[in-house]
């Protein structure tokens, strides 16, 4: 079985060492109603992406770049030129003619890949001995451990079986579910196994035992038992990832005390057990009561992982080319940004200050109607900041005891919020929300979704007929105007936070904002979708913060920055911000492009009408929207596509209310001037930053290690749903299903949990509208401070190292230059030779 020379002790050392790598490399997936964007590779960044991409495309036939085809098209549009294909190849140690590169491209073909035993047997078309009928092994596998996590994990109801708590003997996964199946009579019947349920009594009640166990029985070799683990965590990938995302909350902490109590550490390898548990069922099945095929099966089994290494090599050069291609379109669109951002004069500080400033997240959506702003008048200055406005929050709804985090994922929060209401106030707010929470359980069970509608008979009809039926509730808030601000730490409400921590909040985020004056008005401007019926709802909300909208941040810091107190704080910190200057809340809805204030404001303070000012931006971000995903309707008045975009938002059988962050491409960290009047063609994060301003790099270390951080969590996610919908996309919305209330979405009833965006979310038919590329950061500052923070934090230098994403410096009047493995090296498009 495993290498002889080794000790039996050391053998049970490194066998173990497999299983947990094996286990430590699953990236979390966030539930329906805290949707965040994530990095579906993220426990692979300490080695070259390149190297990630043919590992798990041998493993689990996965797709990390786009298929040849894409390519082809990209070449024959123009998209992709010569030039960048000799700067790829050249960077990638390849001297060849385009030709001789599109001929490689051209002749791609599908290379075999390792298989589990029980895909071998399905793929052998031999298994006549159940039966022509019988279902494959692999996909009942599937269906089963799918639909039995389903009811272990979900939150409507407990599960037969399930003892709660940690003392529980059935509170752990595997033990659960051998008990669960060991009693289910229909997989026999459905899998054409009569003696399947015998065997069942063979395993091991204990999921370390288990695996040990299966290791012996198939005589797996030490060698393989990472990768045959990891094959087997990947073939149910989605719940791998529902139980890495528990995991993930368990250390670190989010204000949901379930976790930390709840949560079995050994999940994943307990989830592990069950996908190794059936491996030997199979196995044993075949080898007990159907000899000649599990001969023939075992000998492909064995055969084809004897192979490893050769077909590790062919899936390496085939991917190569790919690979190449791929950096290719990703250097054409960095010239492309080049040319546009030096070929900009950089504008003049303001002689004056403007009269309005507006602070957006910095979500690619926000850079057309940041644009669409400033075309209004020269008085108007926008910012780009991360999207949680530096208060690291989490809400609690007052009278509730529910708290729900509104910082990344990446970050905990600090503070506990709520809205100061009356006690009348409350108790209708508790109403309304009981109403909603019970309305929004029944829908999403799945047997209700017809029921649902015939039970509440002509009561419901109204909402039909206004196409008003499943309204986003993860974002039902009371719009109150005043907020507490409590410690998270502390349960007691009455512990509010001191004036010197409000003081430091506001000093810290008006630094991060780069602010160097202030306008008499200045709006901080959260964003928030508008859609019905949409169980992925939060997903086009904020894809940092926990899939919420940015309205409750917005609104606490204008409560901070407002307070008289805390302004005389900052003064005394050095912060001259006028007496007369107002910070209002609004929030812009990215399905409408409409921005709402959320308070009132001095009139006099505005020149011009904010309503007209925020029509025409509408107007011109509306317009451009359509241009770059549905060009077919440009033709529309500018009324037509205002009509347009708010039926979308109103419409409950909508698939497609908006694209959300479709095409991301760059994160851009410097000053506004620099950029102004470039159109990036919503495809860039933008945060302001001047450099003068941080002589410590503290700001710059904060902006590469949180947000360009969650920029690539958000790049990576729509670049795996892209090339690999199967693996890292939800499939069709129209099939959805709820899965235990908010844990996630099923493609019609069954198979593995589906993570990652829904087809419409990329795809317009056969059209793909997200272009797969890994990210482009580009940071105006100094080489030896981009440097220097990069060198103080490992996960910096994995992702730039490793080549999951791409750091360029920006020099004003100037060209890139890039930044890879300590070295830096010309991009100048003035340059064109290679």
């Amino acid at each position: 079985m495993a290498n002889a020379k080794l000790k039996p002790e050391q053998q049970s050392d490194a066998i173990e060492f497999a299983i947990a790598r094996a286990c430590s490399r699953i990236a979390p997936t966030w539930p329906l109603d805290q949707s965040i964007a994530v990095n579906p590779w993220w426990q692979f960044k300490d080695q070259p992406y390149a190297k990630t991409a043919s590992e798990l495309s041998l493993l689990a036939n996965v797709k990390g770049y786009a298929p040849a085809a894409f390519y082809q098209k990209a070449y024959a549009d123009g998209k992709i030129t010569d030039q960048s294909l000799a700067r790829a190849g050249k960077r990638l140690g390849v001297n060849m003619p385009s030709a001789q590169l599109v001929s490689q491209l051209k002749a791609q073909n599908d290379t075999p890949t390792l298989t589990l035993f029980s895909v071998t047997v399905d793929s052998a078309q031999a298994d006549q001995f159940r039966g022509r009928n019988a279902m494959r092994w692999q996909e009942e596998i599937v269906h089963q451990i799918s639909q039995f996590c389903a009811a272990h994990f979900q939150s409507l109801r407990p599960m037969l079986g399930r003892k709660q708590g940690a003392g529980g003997q059935n509170s752990a996964l595997y033990g659960h579910w051998l008990e669960v199946t060991r009693v289910d009579y229909g997989l026999s019947i459905v899998l054409s196994a009569p003696k399947l349920r015998r065997l069942l009594q063979e395993l091991p009640t204990n999921a370390h035992h288990a695996i040990a166990f299966v290791i012996k029985e198939m005589e797996l070799k030490q060698k393989d038992i990472e990768q045959f683990a990891l094959a087997c965590l990947y073939d149910i990938h989605g719940w791998a990832s529902w139980v890495a995302y528990r995991q993930w909350q368990s250390h670190t902490p989010t204000g949901d005390p379930y976790y930390a109590t709840n949560v079995n550490a050994n999940e994943m390898r307990e989830l592990l057990a069950i996908r190794m548990a059936w491996e030997w069922l199979v196995f044993t099945y075949l080898k007990r009561y159907s000899e000649p095929l599990f001969r023939r099966s075992l000998h492909d089994f064995r055969v084809l992982w004897q192979r490893k290494p050769e077909l590790q090599a062919a899936h390496q050069a085939r991917l190569f080319t790919l690979q190449v291609w791929s950096l290719a379109q990703e250097i054409e669109y960095q010239r492309n940004v080049e040319r546009l951002l030096t070929a900009k004069k950089a504008e003049p500080d303001h002689a004056e200050t403007p009269w309005l400033q507006a602070v957006f997240c910095i979500d690619v959506r926000s850079e057309v109607m940041r644009r669409a702003l400033e075309q209004q008048h020269a008085g108007i200055e926008t910012k780009g900041f991360a999207g949680f406005f530096g208060v690291p929050l989490a809400y609690q709804p007052k009278g509730t005891p529910f708290v729900r985090s509104h910082t990344p994922g990446l970050l905990s929060p600090a503070l506990t919020v709520a809205e100061v209401l009356a006690e009348p106030e409350i108790e209708a707010r508790l109403q309304k929300l009981n109403r909603k929470a019970r309305m929004q359980t029944w829908s999403y069970a799945a047997p209700s979704s017809f029921s649902m509608v015939e039970s509440m008979g002509l009561l419901y009809l109204p909402k039909l007929l206004k196409g008003r039926v499943l309204g986003h509730v993860v974002n039902d808030l009371s719009h109150a105007s005043e907020w507490t601000i409590n410690n998270m730490s502390v349960a007691n409400e009455s512990d509010e936070v001191s004036l010197e921590k409000l003081t430091d909040i506001a000093a810290s985020v008006l630094t991060a904002m780069s602010f160097d004056n202030f306008a008499p008005l200045v709006l901080l401007v959260g964003h928030s979708s508008e859609s019905q019926n949409n169980l992925q709802a939060a997903a086009l909300d904020c894809g940092a913060c926990c899939g919420q909208s940015g309205e409750v941040n917005a609104r606490v810091l204008a409560q901070i920055l407002n307070h008289v107190e805390v302004r005389a704080g900052l003064k005394a910190r050095g912060f001259s911000i006028p007496e007369h200057t107002e910070f209002v809340a609004a929030v812009h809805n990215t399905t409408t492009d409409q921005i709402r204030l959320l308070s009132p404001h001095r009139e006099e303070n505005t020149p011009l009408p904010l309503a007209h000012v925020f029509a025409k931006a509408q107007e011109v971000a509306q317009s451009e929207r359509i241009a770059n995903f549905e060009p077919e309707n440009r033709h529309l008045s500018a009324e037509q596509k205002r009509q347009l975009m708010q039926a979308r938002a109103q419409d409950w059988a909508q698939q497609r209310p908006e694209w959300g962050l479709a095409n991301n491409a760059a994160f851009i960290i410097a000053p506004r001037a620099w950029s102004k009047g470039v159109n990036l063609s919503g495809r860039a994060f933008l945060h302001d930053y001047q450099a003068h301003l941080d002589p410590n790099q503290k700001v710059l270390e904060l902006l590469m290690t949180a947000p360009m951080v969650v920029a690539h969590w958000i790049n990576m996610q729509y670049n795996l749903s892209v090339c690999d919908p199967i693996k890292f996309g939800s499939g069709n919305k129209v099939l959805h299903n709820a899965v235990g209330g908010s844990i996630g979405v099923f493609e019609g009833n069954g198979g593995d949990l589906r993570i990652g965006l829904a087809q419409q979310s990329v795809f317009k038919g056969e059209q793909c509208l997200h272009t797969p590329q890994r990210l482009t950061v580009i940071i105006a500052a100094e080489q030896a401070a981009i440097a220097q923070v990069v060198a103080q934090h490992e996960v910096l230098q994995q992702l730039i190292n490793n080549d999951w994403l791409h750091v360029l410096q920006w020099q004003q009047n100037g060209g890139f230059t890039r930044f890879y493995r300590d070295q830096w090296q010309q991009t100048q498009i003035q340059n064109e030779g290679v």
